[in-house]
């Protein structure tokens, strides 16, 4: 369905809308989420008939905050922006007993409904039930969501206390219903990773530079719980999906904890394709302390002062072998007598100056001085190689193309401190004013061990976050609730080697702006590289939240009214090649170690003689700022005792990244021919390229002055203009004004004991796109590149370039006439449109009685404008003619290289079916289990994907750009079948349970206090891609396909679809690692003689002599594409069971001693990785599998709780 077209039809679904516009414009708008949830219901007497005037008292059990309101003239009454907590609630009224409820449990975002039933008599007398169960299922809202306790979080055996990845909380909501993990990413309710928003306490954790994994969660100690809702958030929430973690705070009694976790390899089980098991060793540590502030003789802040502190460490001592391929002694010394080349046939050195046979010896005078400050960095070898066809090779030897002949362990250890401080203040006699902030730090650096003989690099992981709010309760049914916070996030690399000093001492010509440390790249055939770019980089992100929302209570009404703002910045490296600026020195582009001018490209190096070099000269880093703003109304109206109808609007505006120093620049592609280049005049014009542009026949190449109307290649000058000449805003795209997001739902139960409930709704959610697209326009005429070929002058008899010198005349980037090669990378289309999504659902649920709840759920989605990576250079259809034989002027933009795109015209639809059984706590025993059919389909993957796409979408290009049904098809991510089931059970054997009650301490503490716990997961294998590489066929003729073309310019190389075999299964016989996928289900297109394993090369073209470029398929394209398309095959599934047994010791009635050990994969089962999968039909070794997921990984934990 289309989003414009659906917000128009249901236009008459928001009566009310105006009204709220009214009432948000009183607003004022302040990016942060809420953080407290709403209890709710309605006092009746025993037949049934409205109590009003009741008096209702809801007291948090933990820090003695007692709230009272009032039972409305229907018997509603309402706490709204109550704290995630644990409450005892009172109802009295004249004439009835006492009622109370014990034990109600409110978490995150929650409307919590409890009804109270008033039976006639005295005042005196008290009418008790437990609030245990009551919350089982939703009855008041149409969202759909999940959420982890303390207990959840501590008690299932997730294993990420200890584990190598770190601490961090991630690791636990792969047990969370409704959330499917893949490869570090995970999945919502069916939403894609980036359109989730995850907030601590209400403040985003986002990673701004790449719209990745949250840069920080507090320790797992400090976390009360975690909130997922995927399926029709409320009208303050912009994404469709959201985890929200809320912090424990103190409480009117002390409360503590100590903990040591310890995971290690001899508890661990080996994985298929790893027959080695990864050493490890690590320990998680730390303690925490929550209670009253309360300072002897001088406060007591029981009620109204507390404080939470934790720490938490980890270490992982680790050492990794290190290997590498290093020249002998000899050969650093110019001595290649005991060096040989089997596959290049080396007879001995040749003297580039004068044409004759040195031997297998340089003379040492012809050694160049910069290359001998080079070889430091180049250990002797250590270890013999060995030879593929048997044998070893001594290490005083060298035979190109064997294995390594060095080897060292290299010590890589891996360390985090983290810290959450939280402190919450009570104002006033009757607690109306809250004002709480809470800090968290989490510091974690790793060691990288570089090869050869370098200093290591630390790799710098540095974050903290910070969340502060006041409350204030204007009256009983008004509400204001400010919030502020900023996450702060520096990643990169430190390296203590002076990179600078080094290059500069070598005196090479040309390196001049030197401004970061890094390292000159120099690269051969099979001696391994030294490390090469930036030593020391630094990317730093910067989010700051405002938020202020207003929650007022009138009558059957719960409006809340708010705004937000989001400022981001953005500082981080970019570059164009491994060396940037350090330069880039290749001597082997023949292959096979095979040097240009010797014959040996590693003697090559010792003469200082690169057969090509290259030089960048960025001059600065990206330094990117955005805000967004946000203003919402909502309004929960109880319609009937049974009716609850939630509706709102949402209205976004987001102006899009800019850079302050003017270095990006973007294209607009409606200008036919030419194109037309984009730069910014903030803060001032900013061109630092402009031989770039002159070699794509710019009209003017310093944006102000036209010096040029030439034609080449049938197309006229291309435009170069400011962003205000284009009538473009300082993010150089168009931005959408008009952003308005409905929501409307329901909840109707259908049963006047709530039992059962039909929950349904439809909402319109923005997607946040973050700094990943902005980053794509940086440094593209900003940054220029140099680039030199070098040969021998046949004149001169001598090489046209050799160290100090860098290169000759002067290179590619002083060709100005070297039309259509240079790329464009990358752009955003200037019409650009953040993703929409449309979301409906349909929810019925019934409560069992005894803590038991069933739910049965569709969700469907369809989302638009999502990214998409296309080459908008390409030509039409052809059968007659193939792209590799077509002119520079048959391209859409003739003199344009590849034009790399970041366009918003991609889709995606979603639909799914889910139940769900759960089971509170309650006896011991809690579980959930939720299975899930889904169906999902895109086509913002590109012509292949193995993975849940990012903001950008996948990582090959569309297979076309004029046709983006081609791609179209399952997505990778989601799983069409996938079955979670968590429980936890206290074994009912040991003192005060079921068995054994009265049992002797003694043996209670050796057969008691035993609890296990259990995740099992299992899904079908991911939708994938079988395709031909990128560089082979291109039967469409448009390029697509193609690495390279007769006349020069540079075509697409994406991946291409096969044709399908009708009647042909995809799956074999006997599927199984070694062949999981038919070839024989596959063809290549335009070709019937294509067997598998051999190359597919339809439309490869004609050499310039007319003889084919390739013998594996026709010459001539066949004018389309494979029709086999995205996602036409399944991948691996997953079969896991974790479990977890503790022991709890009661040593008296505050302190517990826990000892627990878990494991993941307990059975050890093996599961395939689809990443291991081999998806190229060219391949001998296609549909095989060389690799499996985790094998069996334990953990083991101590904990002291008071």
């Amino acid at each position: 369905m289309n989003i414009k077209k659906c917000f128009i039809r249901c236009k008459h679904l928001f009566p009310l809308g105006g009204l709220l516009l009214v009432l948000l414009s009183m607003v004022q708008p302040a990016s942060a989420q809420a953080v407290h949830g709403a209890i709710v219901g309605t006092v009746v007497d025993s037949t049934g008939a409205m109590v009003p005037g009741a008096t209702v008292i809801l007291t948090d059990t933990d820090k003695g905050v007692v709230r009272t309101t009032t039972s409305s003239a229907m018997g509603e009454y309402h706490f709204l922006d109550a704290d995630a907590d644990r409450y005892n609630m009172e109802v009295e009224a004249h004439g009835f007993e006492k009622w109370s409820s014990i034990g109600l449990q409110l978490d995150t975002l929650q409307t919590l409904r409890v009804d109270a039933k008033l039976i006639v008599g005295s005042a005196a007398q008290t009418v008790q039930v437990s609030g245990e169960n009551t919350g089982v299922i939703q009855t008041e809202t149409p969202t759909i969501t999940t959420t982890f306790n303390s207990d959840d979080v501590l008690n299932l055996p997730t294993n990420f206390r200890a584990s190598s990845a770190g601490t961090s909380i991630l690791g636990a909501m792969s047990a969370m219903p409704g959330v499917q993990a893949d490869q570090g990413k995970f999945s919502v309710e069916g939403n894609l990773p980036f359109q989730s928003d995850m907030t601590v306490d209400g403040v985003t954790n986002i990673q701004v530079g790449s719209s990745g994994n949250p840069v920080l969660f507090p320790s797992a100690d400090a976390v009360a719980s975690i909130q997922l809702t995927g399926v029709l958030a409320p009208a303050e929430f912009g994404d469709p999906a959201q985890v929200s973690v809320t912090t424990k705070g103190g409480a009117n009694t002390f409360h503590g904890a100590g903990w040591e976790y310890h995971q290690n390899s001899g508890i661990n089980a080996n994985t298929f394709g790893s027959p080695i098991r990864p050493h490890v060793v690590a320990n998680t540590f730390g303690g925490k302390l929550g209670g009253p502030v309360i300072l002897p003789k001088l406060y007591d802040g029981r009620n109204k002062s507390f404080f939470f502190v934790d720490y938490e460490g980890f270490r992982l001592p680790q050492s990794v072998t290190m290997q590498a391929t290093v020249p002998t002694a000899a050969m650093k010394m110019g001595d290649f007598s005991n060096y040989s080349n089997p596959s290049a046939a080396y007879s001995g050195l040749t003297d580039p100056y004068t044409g004759a046979s040195w031997g297998n010896v340089i003379p040492s005078a012809n050694l160049s001085s910069i290359a001998q400050k080079f070889l430091q960095f180049y250990p002797d070898p250590n270890t013999p190689a060995t030879l593929s066809g048997g044998g070893t090779v001594p290490t005083t030897s060298y035979v190109n193309g064997e294995s390594p002949n060095y080897y060292a362990n290299v010590s890589e250890p891996t360390h985090s401190n983290q810290v959450d401080v939280r402190g919450d203040q009570y104002f006033g006699a009757n607690q109306k004013v809250l004002l709480w902030g809470r800090y968290s730090y989490y510091n974690f650096p790793s060691t990288s061990g570089y090869n050869l003989n370098f200093d290591p690099s630390v790799n710098i992981y540095d974050s903290s976050n910070l969340s502060t709010s006041l409350s204030w309760t204007i009256k009983p049914n008004l509400i204001n609730v400010f919030l502020f916070g900023f996450t702060r996030w520096n990643n990169g690399d430190s390296n203590s080697y002076n990179g600078t000093g080094f290059t500069q001492g070598l005196g090479f010509t040309a390196l001049n702006d030197l401004w970061y440390n890094g390292f000159p790249f120099i690269s051969f055939t099979n001696i391994s590289s030294p490390p090469a770019g930036r030593l020391n980089s630094n990317d730093i992100d910067n989010t700051y939240s405002y938020s202020d929302s207003v929650s007022w209570t009138k009558g059957v009404h719960n409006f809340k009214f708010g705004g937000d703002i989001r400022a981001y910045t953005y500082i981080g490296g970019t570059g164009i090649s491994t060396g940037d600026n350090y330069g880039n020195f290749y001597f082997s582009n023949v292959g096979n170690a095979v040097g240009t001018f010797t014959g040996v490209d590693f003697a090559d190096f010792l003469l200082g003689i690169p057969n090509n070099s290259s030089y960048d000269d960025i001059t600065r880093d990206i330094d990117g700022s955005a805000a967004e703003y946000h203003l919402y109304a909502e309004d929960h109206w109880s319609a009937t005792p049974r009716l609850s109808v939630d509706y709102g609007l949402r209205y976004e505006y987001r102006p899009g990244f800019y850079d302050k120093n003017g270095f990006y620049a973007n294209m607009d592609y409606s200008v036919p021919r030419t194109a037309e280049v984009v730069y910014p005049t903030f803060p001032q014009p900013n061109i630092q390229s402009p031989s770039t542009l002159a070699s794509s026949n710019a009209c003017d190449t310093d944006g102000i002055n036209n010096s040029n109307n030439a034609i080449v290649n049938g197309a006229p000058c291309m435009p170069v203009v400011s962003n205000t000449a284009a009538g473009l805003p300082r993010s150089l795209r168009f931005v959408d004004k008009n952003r308005i997001l409905p929501r409307l739902g329901f909840a109707y139960r259908l049963t006047n004991d709530g039992k059962w409930v039909v929950r349904s709704g439809f909402g319109l959610y923005n997607v946040t796109i973050m700094g990943q697209t902005f980053h794509s326009l940086t440094g593209t005429i900003q940054g220029s590149s140099s680039a030199y070929s070098n040969a021998l002058n046949t004149t001169t008899n001598q090489p046209l370039y050799a160290w100090p010198a860098i290169g000759y005349g002067s290179g590619t980037s002083g060709c100005t006439t070297c039309y259509g090669t240079n790329e464009f990378n990358a752009s955003i289309d200037i019409h650009y449109h953040d993703a929409e999504t449309a979301q409906w659902a349909l929810t019925l649920e019934h409560d069992l009685g005894r803590g038991y709840g069933v739910r049965a759920s569709y969700t469907g989605s369809e989302t638009s404008h999502l990214n998409l990576k296309q080459d908008e250079n390409t030509l039409p259809l052809s059968t007659t003619a193939s792209a590799y034989n077509q002119p520079f002027s048959a391209r859409r933009f003739p003199n344009w290289g590849i034009l790399m795109n970041y366009g918003s015209q991609a889709n995606a639809n979603y639909n799914s079916m889910e139940f769900e059984a759960k089971h509170h706590m309650e006896n011991g025993l809690q579980f959930d289990s939720t299975f899930t059919w889904a169906r999902a389909l895109s086509n913002n993957t590109g012509a292949t994907d193995t993975e849940f796409t990012g903001e950008r979408g996948g990582g090959d290009f569309a297979s076309w750009v004029f046709d983006k049904r081609l791609d179209y098809g399952n997505t990778p991510g989601p799983r069409r079948l996938h079955w979670l089931t968590t429980s936890i059970y206290e074994l009912p054997v040991g003192r005060g349970r079921h068995f054994g009650s009265s049992m002797p301490r003694l043996m209670d503490a050796v057969v008691g206090g035993w609890q296990l716990s259990n995740i099992f997961i299992w899904q079908s294998g991911a939708y994938i891609t079988p395709t031909f590489a990128g560089g082979e066929t291109d039967p469409s003729g448009t390029g697509s396909g193609l690495a390279t073309s007769l006349a020069g310019w540079i075509p697409t190389d994406a991946s291409q679809h096969p044709d399908r075999v009708a009647g042909v299964n995809w799956k074999p016989r006997g599927q199984g690692r070694n062949g999981w996928i038919n070839p024989s289900a596959f063809a290549c297109p335009g070709w019937s003689a294509w067997t598998p394993g051999e190359a597919c090369d339809t439309g490869a073209g004609y050499n310039a002599d007319g003889t084919p470029v390739s013998a594996y398929g026709p010459p001539l394209p066949i004018g389309r594409f494979g029709n086999s398309g995205i996602g036409t095959v399944q991948g691996p599934g997953l079969i896991q069971l974790n479990s977890g047994l503790a022991k709890i010791f009661a040593i008296n009635e505050r302190f517990k001693l826990r000892a627990e050990a878990s494991f993941t994969n307990v059975t050890n089962h093996t599961n395939l990785n689809e990443n291991n999968l081999n998806l190229n039909l060219s391949s001998a070794s296609f549909g095989v599998i060389t690799a499996g997921l985790g094998g069996r990984s334990g953990q083991i934990g101590a904990r002291l709780d008071f």
